[in-house]
């Protein structure tokens, strides 16, 4: 298997920063050797299309953060927590939208792992003007809800919430976020300009948050003296670069970074 890749494709959004970053390429040989456990029949391993097809294509230690979930297997205990999300931009979702989550649909059935659902609201209110607060606004959210629940996911273990409305649990850990990014990286890596406004720079810590489980006190309730759980991210191309940050300032936070498993946008 090859030790790394760079991703070479271009959109709008992430001209400025999508090629040169390390990410660990997937292959055959790496999907059968940590595929996920297949629900129900956790002695054996079962590797689902979205590797055996290569729309995963790239992740970020995606292998550890199994590893580690099959050893907790044997205790009945989770050690780790899926996190993915969408942004209400639009009252439907098209089949881009809708990879990400039939990954985690599988993955939350595969390992048992409670999820996070991340609508950040806030970002489209930042980068495209669509409104935060009255109807449209909720129309928006609810809409988007109603497609995601359709997934099937499991809801004893899914947590979705607003951003607008979540943000005051989230707050101290995205206050921590914020105090280890710096501006330039930002702007550097979402090429930012000095015309934009200011929420684009501190919303990258706000997406950014939801990878550490200490933003979900009363959802990821651990005991006390307990290790932070691992955050496993199935995400779209595009968004990779809100998680390379907060693996960058993890460690500086004395948290675990989150691990990534990168996706095409459509399938083939």
């Amino acid at each position: 298997m090859a030790a790394s890749s760079h991703y070479s494709g271009r959109s709008p959004l992430m001209s400025p920063f999508c090629s040169g970053w390390r990410r660990h390429a997937t292959d055959g040989r790496s999907t059968r050797r940590q595929p996920a456990p297949h629900k129900g029949r956790r002695d054996r391993w079962h590797c689902t299309i979205f590797f055996r097809r290569g729309i995963v294509f790239s992740h970020r230690d995606f292998g550890t953060a199994l590893d580690c979930v099959r050893a907790s297997l044997a205790t009945g205990t989770h050690r780790a927590y899926l996190y993915t999300g969408r942004g209400p931009s639009a009252q439907s979702m098209h089949i881009g939208h809708c990879i990400p989550f039939l990954l985690t649909r599988y993955l939350q059935d595969a390992l048992g792992l409670p999820l996070v659902i991340q609508m950040p609201d806030d970002e489209k209110h930042f980068f495209r003007d669509i409104p935060v607060s009255g109807e449209r606004a909720s129309g928006l959210v609810v809409e988007n809800i109603k497609d995601i629940i359709a997934f099937g996911f499991d809801p004893r273990r899914t947590f979705i919430f607003r951003n607008t409305v979540y943000m005051g649990d989230m707050y101290p850990t995205v206050v921590q976020v914020q105090r280890m990014l710096t501006l330039s990286a930002v702007k550097n890596t979402f090429g930012l300009k000095d015309s934009d406004n200011v929420g684009k720079a501190t919303f990258p810590a706000v997406q950014a948050a939801p990878c550490f489980s200490s933003a979900f006190p009363c959802v990821l309730r651990r005991l006390a003296g307990d290790p932070p759980l691992k955050c496993i991210i199935p995400c779209a191309i595009d968004q990779d670069a809100f998680f390379l940050l907060a693996r960058n300032v993890a460690p500086r936070m004395k948290c675990c970074a989150p691990h990534c498993c990168t996706q095409s946008s459509s399938p083939h």
